[in-house]
């Protein structure tokens, strides 16, 4: 059985059941091991074809492994040579040779990374105060006059 699981926004992709324990992690994880797994080269066609996507989203998919996958997935990209409809065409593919399956947040981590973004949400607010802003105004009405060669410490200390 395969499972359906949001790609991004309002697209879908399915999950081979063989990975299924892998549904938690992000789509090019996934990909990745399944390629690893099946000593398989990654092409679009049978990444679409084995994770119900588009050949637009499995190119995306190869392409974000092969760039910005390198932290956790070591590949190699490879040319093959095939026959279709008695035409030789020429495919890339990429070759997955190891993957680090990236460590899952625990709930510690989870509530570290949700006070982290509540202090810095606050630290926003102050940023945005009004005395902020009026100081904010002042300056721009300052670059707007200024004279050539007159600072804004300058300006500061004669009001």
């Amino acid at each position: 059985m395969n499972s359906d699981r949001e790609y991004s926004m309002n697209e879908r992709y399915t999950i081979p059941s063989k990975l299924s324990g892998f549904s938690n992690l992000p789509l090019y994880m996934v990909v990745a091991i399944w390629g690893k797994r099946n000593k398989q080269l990654l092409t679009t066609k049978d990444v679409a074809r084995a994770f119900s996507l588009t050949q637009q989203q499995a190119t995306d998919v190869i392409n974000y492994i092969y760039r910005e996958g390198t932290k956790y997935i070591k590949s190699e990209k490879t040319t093959i040579f095939c026959i279709i409809n008695g035409v030789k065409t020429k495919l890339r593919a990429l070759k997955i040779l190891d993957v680090v399956i990236i460590p899952l947040p625990t709930e510690s981590n989870r509530l570290k990374q949700q006070r982290i973004s509540e202090q810095k949400s606050r630290s926003s607010v102050k940023r945005n105060s009004p005395e902020k802003k009026d100081e904010l105004r002042v300056i721009r009405q300052w670059m707007c006059h200024r004279r050539t060669g007159e600072t804004y410490s300058k300006m500061k200390n004669t009001v």
